[in-house]
């Protein structure tokens, strides 16, 4: 069963509760202010067992999704042992073929070390750059005839 077929049974019973409970208030009002008449005490006991049996479904179709769910759980988790051995099975035929294996982590560590170099010489620029104005600025302020 699919989650569809749930969902259109779920908003099924859930419309038949809720007219359900206005007779329910409706017959038990009746049959307690009325004891004697036995019509108003059977309506009443017709709408509990009816409203019994919505939360009995309800709860048969919460044990079904429950199992549905551990089933597929257990079919996740039987995939990825699966795919894990068949990594380890790649991982032993490349080197059993000789192949390089890659290794990320030194790319990765490369592309930290080179924005690090890139900032280091950034930094350098800019200050250079600014030097070289605080220079120019002094040495004409020195050398201009006032």
């Amino acid at each position: 069963m699919n989650e569809f077929t749930y969902n259109e049974k779920l908003d099924m019973l859930n419309e038949q509760f809720n007219s359900l409970l206005a007779d329910f208030k409706k017959y038990y009002i009746f049959s307690n202010k009325n004891p004697e008449y036995q019509d108003y005490a059977n309506s009443y006991a017709q709408v509990k067992a009816n409203i019994q049996n919505i939360n009995s479904q309800v709860f048969k179709i919460t044990s079904e999704t429950e199992s549905a769910l551990t089933k597929l759980i257990d079919d996740a988790t039987d995939i990825n042992n699966k795919i894990g051995a068949e990594k380890k099975m790649q991982l032993k035929l490349k080197k059993n073929l000789g192949l390089i294996q890659t290794n990320t982590n030194s790319a990765n560590l490369m592309i930290i070390n080179y924005k690090e170099l890139y900032n280091e010489q950034y930094i350098k620029n800019v200050t250079t750059f600014i030097g070289i104005f605080i220079v120019i600025y002094t040495i004409l302020k020195v050398y201009t005839p006032q």
